[in-house]
């Protein structure tokens, strides 16, 4: 068995189960809840006679207040998302640039997928990660296994093409990294604190 994690500060349920039909046969895909705000998607693998046959499953977190900003652990997102901001927020040794944009970048998360693979990742499963990561606009965080590999670590954040954004070790693979927000969220951040304001 191998897995991963996605996280990304959009909440788009459609937009993965999108990637998964399009990367996939509708035969070979099981959906447990609606497709808006789905609990669970499954996909088997080919069938081969000489073996069991593969599947992968996507099961889905979000924060119970979304945001961009990441306060007080208050859900199991929040309590996940703490930790590894402090986590690689203790690193020695990394470019302070690219580590603070990983800092803002965990602080705004608002979705975790989380990827189970029984027979580990193929090619077809790893295209679906790696896509699923691409359209959501996030990061992958996942012990090293057949598709991510952090060198002098057994873990790491990953970025849509299996490179390392930064590991234990303090290795990467990028030079920079792009954080990006919902709108509505600062938004909301904006009107209270004018409402806050008033008198």
């Amino acid at each position: 068995m191998e897995n991963c994690s996605i996280y990304s500060h959009h909440l788009w349920y459609e937009e993965i189960l999108n990637v998964v039909t399009n990367l996939t046969s509708e035969k070979s895909i099981e959906v447990i809840g609606e497709n808006d705000a789905w609990k669970s998607i499954t996909i088997f693998g080919k069938k081969n006679p000489n073996k069991p046959q593969n599947k992968m499953t996507l099961t889905c977190k979000v924060r119970e207040f979304p945001s961009f900003e990441l306060g007080e652990p208050v859900d199991k997102i929040t309590t996940i998302l703490n930790g590894m901001r402090n986590y690689f927020g203790a690193i020695r040794g990394v470019d302070q640039q690219l580590l603070k944009k990983l800092i803002y970048k965990i602080s705004s998360i608002n979705m975790e997928i989380s990827v189970v693979v029984d027979n580990g990742f193929n090619a077809d499963f790893e295209e679906i990660v790696l896509t699923i990561t691409k359209i959501l606009e996030g990061f992958i965080f996942s012990n090293n296994n057949s598709i991510f590999d952090a060198p002098d670590s057994n873990n790491g954040i990953f970025d849509e093409n299996a490179d390392v954004i930064l590991c234990h070790s303090g290795y990467s693979d990028v030079k920079d990294l792009e954080v990006l927000i919902e709108h509505q969220y600062l938004d909301e951040k904006v009107l209270k604190i004018k409402n806050s304001n008033k008198i």
